[in-house]
């Protein structure tokens, strides 16, 4: 079972190494091989084997996931700060099983088998690009190919150079700072693609992308998680093959208008958002928004996608607010290192 409910940011499992744990490793489709940290390193007592100082090689003995045993793995050791992850399930260890993360239902299936053959719709062919795979995709007319990444938490990510071409609804804006293992904090901006993206059978509107630099050699088009949650995704890495199940063919990522917001006000942008979340306070004020807990300093968030915010200055504090069936906020879930979200319901 992947860990997390409600739902995580990207998805984990819990994994046994030589026969200790459990241990969280994320589910990394953007990651080659496998990653531990130093810290657990250190715990089980490994010794070096390979790998250079900065990334330093392991053996395992064993390494336990989803009901499977992989031996003899190697293992590379990378920091993984502010996730509370002790590594990563890249692509190599699961090379020979079908691999199906679902995440509608938080389960991860590794089993034995193949998908059928492509055919543009329910089963889609993979390129490969260095040690990932990359999935067809269409952004209007343009037909593109982006890197699938299962620990990005955007929908599409595109360095400035990769977004030449695509038309934006409005000029992209500021959003903060993306950082990972291996890409040092850079400046990011955000933009609302003018066109549909069709993956497959499956047309998705109203798509946020996010536009940054990576260090060379990094894919310079992602497709994440803000996507591929709305899915249960079969990875088929023997055959290059890929496949996107839901029920429903069209997703919408529009931000929904405020229920009660009046738009001459600026003031009322985030009125909505105001209330008392358990030991959370939403406070609006003017044209900006602010989170405080009880007894910590008060933090400013940067509106992303829909009801979706991130903590200014904070890479990876994500903030989402949950609304009923008549359209009014009820609820507010925040990212924890450990990549659940934490939900506290709304008192007034």
């Amino acid at each position: 079972m992947l860990d997390g409910r409600p739902p995580v940011v990207f998805p984990t499992v819990d994994v046994n190494a030589n026969g200790r744990g459990p241990y969280r490793f994320a589910v990394e489709t953007g990651s080659g091989g496998v990653v531990i940290t130093p810290e657990l390193a250190k715990e089980l007592g490994l010794k070096r084997t390979g790998g250079d100082d900065q990334y330093p090689e392991y053996r395992l003995d064993s390494i336990e996931a989803g009901g499977a045993r992989f031996e003899g793995v190697v293992v590379t050791s990378i920091p993984l700060p502010g996730r509370n992850l002790s590594g990563l399930l890249g692509l190599s260890f699961f090379h020979d099983l079908l691999t199906t993360i679902d995440y509608p239902h938080h389960r991860l299936v590794l089993e034995r088998g193949a998908l059928p053959a492509p055919d543009g719709e329910n089963v889609l062919a993979l390129k490969r690009s260095g040690d990932f795979w990359q999935v067809p995709i269409r952004i209007g007319t343009a037909k593109l190919d982006v890197v699938l990444d299962t620990r990005a938490s955007s929908a599409l990510s595109f360095t400035p150079d990769a977004a030449e071409g695509i038309r934006l609804l409005g000029k992209p804006v500021k959003m903060g700072i993306v950082s990972g293992a291996a890409i040092a904090p850079t400046p990011m901006r955000q933009g609302m693609l003018a066109d549909a993206v069709r993956i497959g059978r499956y047309t998705v509107t109203g798509t946020p992308v996010a536009i940054h630099d990576v260090p060379p050699g990094f894919p310079q088009r992602v497709i994440g998680t803000q996507i591929l949650s709305h899915f249960a995704v079969t990875l088929d890495q023997r055959q290059a093959r890929l496949r996107l199940q839901r029920e429903d063919r069209t997703l919408d990522l529009t931000p929904l208008p405020p229920a009660t917001s009046a738009p001459s006000d600026p003031n009322a942008r985030f009125a909505e958002y105001a209330g008392v979340f358990g030991v959370r306070t939403i406070s609006a004020r003017g044209v900006d928004l602010y989170l405080q807990r009880t007894g910590g300093p008060e933090l400013r968030l940067v509106k992303g996608a829909g009801d979706h915010f991130v903590i200014d200055g904070i890479p990876g504090a994500d903030v989402r607010f949950i609304r009923d069936d008549h359209h009014r906020i009820v609820a507010l879930e925040v990212s924890q290192p450990d990549g659940r979200w934490e939900r506290s319901d709304r008192s007034h």
